[in-house]
């Protein structure tokens, strides 16, 4: 048994500004990627967003000093796409929303509230599929056109990015080619 009295040793200053050897690229290589994305981001991404993507980055970064940021960095860039697609979901059905509970009970809600009403057991009357989740967002925005179906990936089979704006989430197929059409895929 440890010798309790004995004080405890931390990490040195040089572990713990050393990259563990994990199985991803130095920092420096993944943070360019990451400055490009961010840099690409439009104006008109609200600045919320803006500031999870770089926190996104940064923990990212931090994965290569300490690997458990990877999974946070991943679930934040998550939480950017959700956001994008709240924000664009704001602003097709601006105004006020019928919603209904599960015992018919119906209320005007507006747009922007609606992410707090919807976990609450309600529904949107005239989109009786969407209960806010991510998923429902994802197909929502699918069905809306904003982001193609995974059947456009795949028949690709590429990489895909997602590029998500106040305007729009997108998929880019082929990064760097100043974006992607779903139509020219139909």
């Amino acid at each position: 048994m440890a010798d309790s009295s004995a004080p405890i040793q931390g990490r040195s200053i040089e572990e713990l500004t050393t990259p563990r050897p994990v199985m991803m690229p130095p920092p420096d290589l993944f943070d360019a990627d990451l400055v490009a994305f961010e840099d690409a981001l439009r104006s008109s991404v609200p600045e919320v967003i803006r500031k999870r993507v770089r926190i996104s980055r940064n923990l990212l970064v931090y994965g290569a000093f300490c690997y458990e940021f990877v999974a946070v960095s991943v679930l934040w860039c998550l939480t950017c796409v959700e956001m994008a697609l709240w924000e664009k979901f704001t602003q097709l059905n601006p105004g006020q929303l019928t919603v209904e509970d599960r015992n018919g009970n119906q209320e005007t809600v507006m747009a922007k509230h609606l992410a707090l009403r919807l976990p609450a057991g309600y529904r949107i009357v005239r989109m009786p599929r969407f209960n806010g989740s991510f998923r429902s967002l994802v197909n929502w925005a699918t069905e809306q056109r904003l982001v193609p179906g995974p059947e456009v990936a795949r028949r690709h089979g590429q990489a895909a990015e997602l590029v998500c704006t106040s305007e729009g989430v997108q998929l880019d197929l082929e990064p760097g080619d100043g974006g992607h059409d779903p139509s020219e895929h139909d």
